[in-house]
């Protein structure tokens, strides 16, 4: 009865948003119906065996390969018609007081929609919340994204991606204490994360630990020498720090690992004179 996302979930985000509940009607009511009246009609003429078979070829062909939702769509306008074939003769039988008929039917109604409501499939909602935070993100509404962010980890708890993405918002909100935790938890599960490294060497500056900062600094760019602002935050740091040389020989080591990158030669030139290639 549910929609087996590819990408996106659209049960998922029919239950976040109102509007997507405005179409109530979906598998699980057109499902019975339609394979009601689709068994019922093979003792029919050819029109619906042809329909019928239809179904079932193109069902087949689906079976080996495809179960994303949108390979389903082409059965439905089929389905659709033997699910209002199946609601008409129901009806009909009900207004027409064939009771026994009309229990029969409803007996294969309910035992159908039992089969079609089987837990067949198992959906992790780890990447729809995911990525709804990231859309709160660019929409400008952080405090809902991190409700998004806690939903992820509520699912997968040692996701560490996760745990660094909530940090960074709550320490753009200022949480700065929330963040260091959420970075920690991070770095924990995930010690060679870079960027979670570097998240938590910006909070460290931002407090005035420069010692602190520096460490999870060097640790982020060994973890991941393509952090260009890691390294330059280094080296600025190393600088203000009084140890020129040493910042100088920093940013010549990330330029030689990003080669290519100008923001290692602006650097270097902050620092007096024309920077030197290796």
């Amino acid at each position: 009865r549910q929609e087996i996302p590819n990408v996106m979930s659209f049960d998922f985000y029919r239950a976040q948003f109102s509007a997507l509940r405005l179409f109530p009607a979906g598998f699980w009511l057109v499902g019975p119906f339609g394979l009601l009246a689709a068994l019922m009609s093979l003792r029919g003429g050819r029109g619906p065996l042809l329909l019928v078979g239809s179904l079932v070829l193109y069902a087949l062909s689906l079976l080996p390969f495809f179960v994303c939702d949108r390979f389903r769509l082409p059965i439905v306008p089929i389905l659709v018609m033997f699910a209002a074939d199946g609601m008409v003769t129901f009806g009909e039988t009900l207004r027409a007081r064939r009771f026994h008929r009309a229990a029969l039917l409803a007996a294969g109604i309910v035992v159908l929609a039992g089969l079609v409501s089987l837990p067949l499939a198992h959906f992790d909602l780890g990447r729809d919340h995911w990525m709804l935070a990231q859309a709160f993100l660019e929409r400008g509404d952080p405090e809902k994204a991190i409700a998004e962010y806690r939903a992820v980890l509520a699912i997968h708890p040692d996701q560490a991606s996760a745990w660094t993405d909530l940090g960074v918002v709550q320490a753009r909100l200022g949480r700065y204490s929330d963040a260091e935790q959420s970075l920690r938890q991070a770095t924990r599960i995930s010690p060679g994360l870079g960027y979670g490294h570097a998240a938590l060497a910006d909070i460290h500056r931002f407090r005035g630990a420069i010692d602190a900062a520096l460490a999870e600094y060097r640790l982020a760019v060994e973890a991941d020498p393509s952090l260009v602002e890691a390294w330059l935050s280094l080296a600025r740091l190393l600088r203000s720090d009084g140890e020129t040389e040493l910042a100088r020989q920093t940013l010549l080591k990330g330029r030689s690992l990003n080669p290519g990158l100008t923001s290692f030669d602006t650097a270097l030139r902050e620092m007096g004179g024309e920077p030197q290639r290796p």
